[in-house]
């Protein structure tokens, strides 16, 4: 029975969300201990700390690090904190999950699972309930992954086990996630359109594809509007030319996510989307999958 559950979520926010909720499922399977460690690192895929998004939360409790990349590698401390990780405690982890792959698994856990080794697990559909024989778990990864237990999520408040409900986000970002929403009426749909950096979804999820389905939706009620999320400001200036508005945006948006405003908007935008009615999302796309999730809505992946 699990007595020692550690996650280090990696890639970027929405992975790193998704990849914490899944561990959480193994959390409540086991009366040995009551919580999680996750081990954030704040690095060029993710450019905040977990604390300046979320409130503390007595399941979670986080290890803030940093990158082993430029002046980190010069400082004494973060050296010792390095080498440390070849025998973990939960005061001592540091660094990526590649690094201590090179210097040899940790010690001290009846089972590790790293990302590649995650994937291999997804795609041969391994059983994660398999999980719980072991007393103490470290997983590296930016996937999810299904435990199988009697009213997996519940929709009362008191119980607080709807998707992704213990991430309590801080006051000041709830403030601008209500104020969006107070905007949203029973006809706002949500639009999540990924570019920049996502060739996937760029080639098989086209604007065009977006624009098509957002006409459909006008025309079968003209009440319709839009809630855009995207990480591109042009695609966003070409929607609110369209559709004037019908177009409800996170104004004032970091469009980064190396910055720690960057990421405070992402999370603004996927709370908003789960909002919303439902949502048309790009190829791929864990922020799709994440914002429906969240809010118990269908998922419309466009894609060609």
């Amino acid at each position: 029975m699990l007595k020692k559950i550690v996650i280090q979520p990696t890639g970027g926010l929405c992975n790193r969300l998704r990849a914490i909720e899944s561990v959480l499922h193994l959390l409540k399977t086991t009366t040995k201990t009551n919580h999680i460690t996750v081990v954030w690192e704040n690095n060029h895929e993710l450019g905040a700390s977990c604390k300046s998004l979320f409130e503390t939360n007595n399941k979670i409790q986080v290890i803030e690090t940093m990158p082993f990349t430029g002046k980190n590698m010069l400082n004494p401390i973060q050296m010792l904190k390095v080498w440390n990780v070849i025998a973990p405690t939960e005061k001592n982890y540091q660094k990526s999950y590649k690094f201590r792959q090179v210097l040899g698994k940790e010690k001290g856990f009846d089972k590790i699972i790293y990302q590649d080794e995650m994937f291999k697990l997804i795609d041969n559909k391994f059983d994660f309930n398999e999980l719980k024989k072991y007393d103490s778990l470290y997983i590296a990864s930016c996937f999810d992954f299904e435990i199988d237990y009697t009213n997996k999520y519940s929709m009362k408040e008191e119980t607080m086990t709807f998707p992704f409900s213990n991430f309590i986000p801080h006051h000041f970002i709830q403030k601008e996630i209500d104020k969006i929403n107070h905007a949203f009426t029973d006809y706002t749909i949500g639009l999540h359109i990924r570019r920049t950096d996502h060739v996937g979804a760029i080639e098989k999820s086209p604007l065009s594809l977006f624009i098509d389905k957002m006409n459909e939706e006008i025309a079968l009620n003209n009440e319709t509007n839009f809630f855009l999320a995207t990480d591109d400001k042009e695609t966003e200036k070409e929607l609110i030319k369209l559709f004037g508005e019908r177009i409800k945006i996170n104004q004032n948006k970091a469009f980064d996510r190396d910055s720690e405003k960057g990421v405070q908007d992402a999370y603004i935008d996927v709370a908003c989307l789960s909002k919303t009615s439902k949502i048309y999302g790009s190829h791929a796309s864990s922020f799709s999958q994440t914002a429906a999730k969240m809010g118990m809505i269908p998922l419309i992946i466009c894609e060609k």
